[in-house]
């Protein structure tokens, strides 16, 4: 008869294969933001717990190389000189929140991955030591109706010779001409930004006129040649400047803040560059000033689309860009399921993460926070706001060897 003495302990081996996955968690799920005012940056939500981050994280289990973002946009010009009617049922056009999103990297400057692509190659000497808030992707339409002060270079017909816009960063805003010539490639031939903002209390550069280039009391032109515009790779729609545009923007409603009317904008200095920081100025002098960069892509003519098995028409806008990298049109965004991406990524486009080497890498189980916020330009039609939503893309690294 056996006793317990008498028995061998034994082991069962367990063999698991982990499926290849990527997959990435990003929480908060739904932010929300009330009482903002036109011009107003809020970088704190009005959740019960007051979130200022988005946290990223891999639960999947494969590495991830990289993650860009891209927001939603409004498909037609929101603001005010597109009304389609008297009444309020004929005002169709509506903003949509995703436009106003704003991703940054400050909280995240320990993580090499992110610092490394994205960080103080912008401009140590912000309020952001470099790592401002951006708009992860904005839409802006050009404005036929464009304010009667302001005076384009060029001749002809709004439409056909010349397109009237204005790039708008949070408080500011810069004006912006674009000349047109429809027998070459690219279409766009030229491109002229103002170097002084327009704020709710200095009138910005305004006179596009080539008198105006060694600078008036609106401030210099910078212009943009056709050496430096190309025609899209993936999208013939579209132009891009080949270079970054670099803008600077600050809190014009401060007390701290006098600001005059003086250029703030200068032409780049470095192949890279579109627009820099104008010599002489101090950031410091402006309340919260931020130094941003984007790809900038024109869209000159109106076309027509097919979205979801009807045709949309597309009307002349501009589209910039920080962190995305296959980019949509206002028509053909990944929400409706039918998209064409643009192809160029120019010099102001950089994921929001990124590691070339498998330790950089973010592995299964990391995260790193994202700032999040969201900054109104002026003249935001409270009554025509539509929710709309920030998605990050992950892209598969490789394993260790």
């Amino acid at each position: 008869m056996a006793t317990a003495q008498d028995n061998k302990e034994q082991k069962t081996d367990v063999s698991v294969t982990v499926d290849s996955q990527t997959q990435l968690d990003v929480r908060p799920s739904f932010l929300s933001y009330s009482s903002v005012a036109p011009g107003e940056m809020k970088e704190t939500s009005d959740n019960e717990q007051g979130f200022s981050t988005i946290v990223a994280e891999n639960i999947g289990s494969q590495r991830i190389k990289k993650i860009t973002a891209e927001s939603t946009m409004p498909r037609t010009n929101p603001f005010g000189d597109v009304l389609t009617g008297s009444s309020t049922s004929d005002y169709e056009q509506t903003h949509d929140t995703g436009n106003f999103i704003q991703l940054g990297v400050q909280s995240a400057n320990d993580l090499t991955s992110v610092t490394d692509e994205v960080a103080s190659q912008v401009n140590s000497n912000d309020a952001y030591n470099g790592y401002p808030p951006h708009y992860v992707n904005r839409v802006e339409f050009f404005e036929e109706n464009y304010p009667d002060y302001i005076e384009v270079d060029s001749t002809g017909t709004f439409g056909e010779d010349f397109l009237v816009g204005r790039i708008r960063e949070g408080d500011v805003e810069y004006f912006i001409e674009v000349k047109l010539d429809d027998t070459s490639d690219p279409v766009v031939s030229e491109v002229r930004i103002g170097s002084a903002p327009h704020t709710s209390t200095q009138l910005g550069t305004t006179d596009f006129r080539s008198s105006s280039n060694g600078g008036t009391e609106t401030g210099e032109v910078i212009v943009i040649d056709s050496s430096t515009i190309s025609d899209d790779s993936g999208n013939s729609n579209y132009d891009v400047l080949d270079n970054a545009l670099r803008l600077v923007s600050f809190n014009t409603e401060a007390e701290s803040t006098s600001y005059s009317g003086e250029s703030l904008l200068q032409a780049g200095t470095s192949g890279s560059l579109a627009t820099e920081v104008a010599s002489g100025v101090t950031l410091g002098d402006y309340d919260n000033a931020k130094v941003t960069e984007y790809s900038l892509f024109i869209h000159p003519q109106n076309n027509t689309v097919s979205v979801d098995g009807s045709d949309v028409e597309e009307v002349p806008h501009m589209f910039r860009t920080r962190f995305g990298e296959d980019i949509d049109s206002p028509s053909e965004q990944k929400t409706t399921g039918t998209f064409s991406t643009i192809g160029t990524v120019a010099s102001g486009q950089e994921p929001i993460f990124s590691g070339s080497n498998t330790e950089d890498q973010l592995q299964p189980g990391q995260n790193f926070p994202i700032d999040v916020g969201i900054e109104l330009p002026q003249g935001v039609d409270q009554a025509a706001i539509t929710e709309g939503s920030v998605t990050l893309f992950a892209t598969t690294g490789s394993a260790p060897s």
